[in-house]
């Protein structure tokens, strides 16, 4: 499914894109996430980024909790202090998978692509999201939908004027070839029978 291939695309991209920005491993300090010296907490900047460049939504989570997200609720405040679901938390944080799949994040649902933070030990403590919301999906395929349908009976309706153009020069042509018989018939050789055949 191309969105699949999408999703696992920037997602990759945006984890290289932090390894690069933030030097040094993964750990929790006093119940904070860092890489490095750098607290990722509340670090909105970075994942807006990814948004801006990919319109992607975008969430860095300590354990099952978002603590810097993209992600805003119908009072324009972002999910931060939110939880992920059961499912999502078993398959992260209980067998160190990634995740790809449908989840639902402030009662929207997302594509999602999870994939699990590891401190220096391989020991998963966080997790990095990047999703689209569905319905925006859905809202593009039935705008490309929705131009599929016009050129197509744009495409009909000319085929319809050429045709339809076409057979009355031929049923005029015929109509003077059948004119011109009948006359022939009664004994008039000297008509003449004039035929466009456009050539």
């Amino acid at each position: 499914m191309f969105i699949n291939e999408t999703i696992n695309a920037v997602s990759e991209m945006n984890m290289s894109y932090i390894n690069e920005a933030y030097i040094g491993g993964y750990e929790i300090i006093n119940n904070k996430l860092y890489k490095g010296e750098n607290p990722l907490e509340g670090n909105n900047n970075l994942v807006d980024k990814v948004f801006q460049q990919t319109g992607a939504s975008a969430s860095i989570l300590r354990m099952d909790t978002r603590v810097a997200t993209t992600i805003k609720d119908s009072k324009d405040s972002r999910l931060n202090g939110t939880k992920v679901s059961g499912k999502v938390a078993d398959i992260i944080l209980k067998q160190g998978k990634n995740f790809l799949g449908e989840t639902s994040i402030d009662a929207n649902t997302y594509i999602s692509k999870y994939i699990p933070i590891r401190d220096k030990d391989n020991k998963v403590i966080g997790m990095w999201f990047v999703g689209v919301d569905k319905s925006v999906i859905t809202k593009t395929i039935e705008g490309i939908d929705l131009i599929i349908l016009l050129v197509t009976l744009v495409v009909i309706m000319v085929a319809y004027l050429a045709i339809n153009i076409f057979v009355n020069r031929i049923l005029k042509n015929f109509n003077k070839l059948i004119s011109s018989l009948d006359i022939i018939s009664s004994g008039d050789l000297a008509t003449k029978c004039s035929v466009n055949t456009n050539d």
